[in-house]
């Protein structure tokens, strides 16, 4: 019987966490790490203060938008010192915020006005210095997702971004299969041979499309969300180092912990981002918990001081999927 999308996601990521050489997962904590985990309420994954709720259309358009743009985390330090000023410490409030304060102000929001957004017009709807190095490459790579995933609405789906989600036919599955369709959502890596699913943005838009309408009328888009994975990013490898359910070796230590970049599709970036997923899996079914609830509660644990203001940091990997 062929897997579904997430079964995928979920049995290549255990086969990387078998032959892993760079990451372990610390078997002896995940019970009483489980236990103690606080979960979140739906208010707190998805507020309103960082994040735009309208007609189904507009909020269809804005999920899909901020989703095309939601990477960079290896550009973000490098914008920062560029003069990039975050909301709420938060690369990714910032950006949610920052586009929500676009859509509450501008008149058009059609898919045809933003295959003509220009890369300068990016920056500033997003606060970023422009004529900074970071910023102007950044913004350009942030104005080319916007207008290729719009150009994308236009020829296939009549010009609607809601007509994208109904297409979905109430399935998070195959809503993230037609984004994994396209090359920028396309999060597939190849590991000792083998290819390995993440699917992070994918993901994280089918979730936040499913909040989103929630908020907006109390409609559950789809009815397979239960079946969404951990979204692999570099925060939540992170967070998990830090509480000891994540073991790095120390070629592995030594260079996240000096900020040095770790390749895009490298054996130790995939193994980071796997890994990660699996003790997450681990988690989740010692708790009796969805994997996207333990995602919540870890991603809002990373704002901590602890995570935030450690000697320890995030990896960094330049890439166009987190």
């Amino acid at each position: 019987m062929k897997d579904t999308i997430f079964e995928k996601i979920r049995r290549t990521c255990a086969d990387v966490t078998k032959q892993a050489e760079f990451v372990d997962i610390n078997l002896s904590v995940i019970e009483e790490y489980a236990a103690k985990l606080e979960l979140l309420s739906d208010e707190e994954t998805f507020d309103e203060n960082h994040h735009y709720i309208s007609d189904e259309e507009k909020t269809a358009a804005y999920i899909l938008l901020l989703n095309s743009i939601n990477f960079g985390s290896g550009d973000f330090p490098l914008l920062e010192e560029e003069g990039f000023r975050l909301i709420d410490g938060s690369a990714y409030f910032t950006m949610s915020t920052r586009l929500k304060n676009f859509f509450e102000q501008e008149a058009d929001l059609s898919p045809r006005r933003f295959t003509a957004i220009t890369d300068e017009e990016m920056a500033h709807i997003l606060e970023m210095p422009y004529d900074q190095p970071i910023s102007h490459e950044l913004s350009g790579r942030f104005a080319d997702a916007f207008r290729d995933l719009s150009r994308s609405i236009i020829d296939t789906y009549d010009g609607k971004f809601y007509n994208f989600v109904a297409a979905a036919k109430g399935k998070a599955a195959h809503l993230v299969e037609m984004l994994a369709a396209q090359p920028r959502f396309r999060d597939v890596q190849s590991y000792k041979g083998n290819d390995v699913f993440f699917l992070k943005r994918a993901q994280c838009a089918a979730a936040d499309i499913y909040q989103g309408f929630k908020h907006l009328d109390g409609r559950e888009l789809f009815d397979d969300i239960k079946d969404l994975t951990m979204l692999a990013d570099c925060d939540l490898p992170h967070v998990l180092r830090l509480d000891d359910v994540l073991y790095y070796g120390p070629q592995l230590i030594e260079k996240v912990d000096s900020g040095t970049f770790i390749s895009a599709g490298s054996p130790e970036e995939i193994e980071l981002r796997a890994t990660a997923l699996h003790a997450v899996e681990l988690i989740a079914a010692a708790k009796g918990a969805l994997a996207i609830d333990i995602d919540h509660a870890l991603w809002h644990r990373k704002q901590q001081d602890m995570y935030t203001k450690s000697d320890h940091v995030p990896h960094r990997t330049r890439t166009n999927f987190y």
